[in-house]
Order: structure tokens, then C-alpha cells, then sequence
């Protein structure tokens, strides 16, 4: 990329046969593979007006029969463009010279390598410049004024320029509202912008070689115009805070029925897809479907969390000694299973906390007893763990009985000095 001549280059550049000798000095051969095969592609995309980038390429020469690594092709490719056979365009600018910084910058990201696209370099004759209005036509539905470089080349910029406001609109637009399909619409802005920014050759090159992208981008941005009103807009926000929100936990639960999965499955397909404006209907069907489905599965984990410390309660007050506290103490100790007691919440938490809160039940149950039995006995009250008693589990009818007297001598002592012994 620095070097003022070709010779002195690395083995490699003559084991694979990309140069030869002409006049006493190297140049690239690209009459033959590798070169040719590369250069093949670049010329084949450009003649039907299509886009070819450095992700396209590497994709298509990692395949059979080819089987070439990545850097294999940013080689080839810089190559191409040294030998001044190529033209690259990268974040939104052109450039033809290997040696130049934008080629640098290009070349040495592979990032940028991927996002970069390539077209032939080619002299502008009379045959380029037809086809570049013919172009014109199939991209803008009208024919170019008149069959001069100049004049077509203005045709194009004017008309790309108009149209840059729209995809610039619709941009936007995929952005906001988080939509797939920006990505495609701002290739097509940067292509814009760089034919209009050449000279008139450049122009003329340029869009004759990406017309179907541009054409492609340009009529997307019309169908996402035509299809995308506020309530369509509001419905596709529903479904995507669907998939962001209860899809995933439901996408956890393990017995969740087969068409839930698949609605699912369906929904975020779609959603993901830059077509996704052609199935806004079936979109918020399956958006709503998930949802109601969560709603169920909420209403059911906050129904029983609700009857479990209903129960909780009922067990608290129907204890000894619970009708000898006054009403400040009652509320007091009843107020963790109270306030989770009601099938009612302003806003209801998560289907795990409900679950977890229904869970610990018992726990808090013991903890309120607890309280209301030391307020009612005092230093009298002892708690006793049985968990430390039958520690590594039970076998056998031997250890349940050594552990039942480790119970009772434990429990004697305590019972004769008049304590209360509770038991958790």
C-alpha cells in the first residue's frame, strides 16, 4: 500500500501468480486467476447495477470451489485497485488509489473491509453513458432529459438528491422506533451522497454500477411511507416490547405449550425481517397472543401467592394466645403476610418475585409466630432448631431414635427450668 513499485514484493505475490513481467517491470496480472476471479465478480455485480461489498465477497470466495480465508480476498481486492482496475467506495466516500489514506483506513478494519463496495473503473464512453440513462429510467420511472454526459449526469444528481430526503425520513424513522432495515437505507444515503459528490464521470460510473441498490432502497423507503401510520407504528412498539419483555420469560418456562413457542419463534422472525411492514397484522396477533398469555400465567402466580398468605394468616390467628394482643401488635406482626395477601396490586410485580414470594411463606409464617410467642412469653420462649439434629439425613430406624433422644435431652432441661420450647 506504500511501496512506489511492485518489485521487491513478498514470495507470495509470485506463488499465487499476480504479477508478471511487461516491458521490464511487474504488474498485477488479472487476466488470470486469482485476480480475474475476483475481478469477474465486481464486473458481473456492476453490470445488473447491483452493490457487490467486502462481506459479499468474502462469503462468496470462502465457498467451493474457492475456499479462500478472509484475508486472502482483502488482498486480491487491494490488488485490484493498485493495479487501478477497481474503485472503492467506504463511509460514504470514493477512492481509486491504494496508496491514499481512505485505502488505509479501508483496507487495514476488516470492519470497514465488509461495509466497503467495489465497482469496475472503466473509461466513460457513449455505451456507459446509455446505460447509466437507461439506468435512470429503471430507477426513477422517467427518462433521462438527454443522451450527453453532462446533462444525464445532472439528471442524476438532482433526482438522487430529492430522494435523499426520504430515505433520510424513513432513517430515521427504523431508528426510533428500533425497526430493522436501517442498516440498507443508510448504504443506499451513502451511495446517494457519493454519486452526487464525484465529478460527472464519477457520477455516471457510480450510479450506473449501484442503480438497483439505490432503486431497491429508494422503493422501500416508498413502502415503509405508504405503510407505516401512528397506529401501525404503535402496534409494532407493542410487539417488540412483547419480545423484549414477557417473550422472555416465557421462553424460560419449562412446560410452555408448543404453540406459544411457535408464536414466539414467529413473532420475532417477522419483526426482524426489513419486510416487516407487510405483516403488521399478523405481528400484533401474535404480539397480543403472548401477552395474554403472560397476563394469565401473572394473574395466576399473584391468585396464588395471595391464597397461600390467606391461608398464612388463618393459621396465625387461629393461634393460642393470638386474641391477647392488642390491635397495634396483631398489625404489627401480621404485616409481612398481610401485605402480600391481596389478589390486588397497583402494579404487580414479576411472575418469579410472585413465585418466590409464595415460596417463602412458610418462613415468614414461622418468623410471625415467633414474634407474636416471644411477646406473649418473654425470655421464657427458646427456640430450638431440629435441623442440627438430623444432620446428613436419616437411614434407619436406629438413627431416627438417636436422634429423638438428642431431642428430648435437649428439650428436658429447658422444659424443667419453665421454658417455652419452640420448635422451627
Amino acid at each position: 500500500m506504500g511501496a512506489d513499485s511492485l518489485k521487491g514484493l513478498t514470495p507470495i505475490f509470485t506463488k499465487l501468480g499476480l504479477l508478471k513481467e511487461e516491458g521490464g517491470k511487474a504488474r498485477f496480472d488479472a487476466e488470470r486467476p486469482p485476480l480475474s476471479d475476483v475481478l469477474a465478480r465486481v464486473k458481473a455485480a456492476a453490470d445488473y447495477g447491483n452493490t457487490i461489498t467486502g462481506k459479499m465477497l468474502e462469503e462468496q470466495f470462502r465457498k467451493e470451489p474457492f475456499g479462500w480465508e478472509f484475508d486472502m480476498v482483502k488482498l486480491l481486492v487491494l490488488c485490484l485497485l493498485r493495479a487501478g482496475l477497481i474503485e472503492v467506495q467506504s463511509a460514504g466516500r470514493s477512492f481509486d488509489d491504494a496508496r491514499s489514506m481512505e485505502a488505509k483506513t479501508a483496507f487495514t478494519n476488516n470492519t470497514a473491509f465488509r461495509q466497503a463496495s467495489f465497482r469496475p473503473k472503466e473509461t466513460v464512453d457513449f455505451t456507459v453513458v446509455l446505460q447509466a440513462a437507461e439506468a435512470f429510467k429503471a430507477t426513477f420511472g422517467k427518462e433521462a432529459k438527454e443522451l450527453e454526459q453532462g446533462k444525464v449526469a445532472q439528471d442524476i444528481r438532482a433526482e438522487l438528491e430529492r430522494q435523499e430526503q426520504e430515505l433520510q425520513a424513513m432513517h430515521t424513522l427504523l431508528i426510533r422506533h428500533h425497526l430493522p432495515g436501517e442498516e440498507t437505507i443508510q448504504q443506499a444515503l451513502d451511495l446517494a451522497r457519493d454519486v452526487r459528490g464525484g465529478k460527472e464521470d464519477h457520477t455516471i460510473q457510480a450510479f450506473r454500477s449501484n442503480y438497483t441498490t439505490l432503486k431497491d432502497a429508494i422503493q422501500q423507503a416508498s413502502e415503509l411511507k405508504r405503510n407505516l401510520d401512528e397506529p401501525k407504528l404503535f402496534s409494532l412498539q407493542k410487539a417488540g416490547e412483547v419480545l423484549r419483555g414477557p417473550w422472555v420469560f416465557l421462553s424460560t418456562e419449562p412446560e410452555l405449550p408448543e404453540e406459544l413457542k411457535e408464536a414466539g419463534t414467529r413473532l420475532k422472525d417477522l419483526i426482524e425481517k426489513e419486510s416487516f411492514h407487510r405483516e403488521v397484522v399478523e405481528i400484533e396477533h401474535l404480539g397480543m397472543k403472548l401477552q395474554d398469555a403472560f397476563q394469565k400465567l401473572q394473574e395466576e402466580a399473584l391468585a396464588a401467592r395471595a391464597e397461600t398468605y390467606q391461608a398464612a394468616l388463618h393459621q396465625l390467628r387461629s393461634m393460642t394466645g393470638w386474641a391477647d394482643l392488642d390491635d397495634d401488635q396483631r398489625a404489627t406482626i401480621a404485616k409481612p403476610l398481610t401485605d402480600l395477601a391481596s389478589a390486588y396490586c397497583d402494579q404487580v410485580p414479576p411472575i418469579p418475585q410472585l413465585r418466590a414470594d409464595k415460596d417463602a411463606a412458610p418462613l415468614r409464617l414461622q418468623k410471625a409466630q415467633e414474634e407474636m410467642l416471644r411477646l406473649l412469653e418473654g425470655e421464657r420462649l427458646v427456640s430450638l432448631k431440629l435441623g442440627h439434629f438430623f444432620n446428613g439425613g436419616i437411614e434407619n430406624a436406629d438413627q431416627l431414635e438417636a436422634a429423638l433422644d438428642e431431642i428430648r435431652n435437649a428439650c428436658a432441661p429447658l422444659l424443667a427450668a419453665g421454658k417455652k420450647v419452640l420448635i422451627g
